[in-house]
């Protein structure tokens, strides 16, 4: 008998992934909170002195379906990926695409321009470059927090 790591975390996405399964089959009518959600996975990082944030959404058409805007200081991705039709009248498939509307946000450091903001797509990622993001933000200051002990 061979031994295993157990994974808690694995076994809660299979879980999870289980009951989205189950509700798309009811057609979401005994878990109603499992719709449908597309979360497209989201880098930040710096580059030099500018920032960039990476997303990724292979197979979007960006002129129609993603809107890139700045509301105050707060850089916002939203899009909506549409999910094809299909119909087979034999046999039984298993999609796991996730289609539907997302919306990503991350915090600009304060005064960045709007010109200071470019984006490109290229093989399914997108990125946004904030000229001179990068040396505008402050890097936290640490502090720690005494705990005090009751008897």
């Amino acid at each position: 008998m061979a031994l295993v790591r157990w994974s808690p975390f694995q076994e809660l996405a299979d879980m999870r992934r289980e009951m989205h399964s189950f509700a798309s089959l009811m057609g979401n009518r005994f878990l109603p909170f499992a719709e449908d959600r597309f979360v497209p996975a989201m880098d930040v990082a710096t580059k030099g002195e500018d920032l960039v944030v990476r997303l990724e959404l292979p197979g979007m058409d960006v002129d129609k379906d993603v809107e890139i805007s700045v509301e105050g200081d707060v850089l916002r991705i939203s899009g909506k990926r549409a999910a094809e039709h299909e119909e087979k009248k034999e046999g039984y498939y298993f999609r796991e695409m996730r289609y539907g509307s997302f919306e990503r946000t991350f915090p600009l450091p304060e005064g960045v321009a709007e010109d200071a903001i470019a984006a490109q797509y290229r093989d399914g990622i997108l990125e946004i470059t904030v000229a001179g993001g990068a040396k505008q933000i402050a890097a936290p200051e640490k502090h720690t927090i005494p705990v005090k002990k009751i008897q």
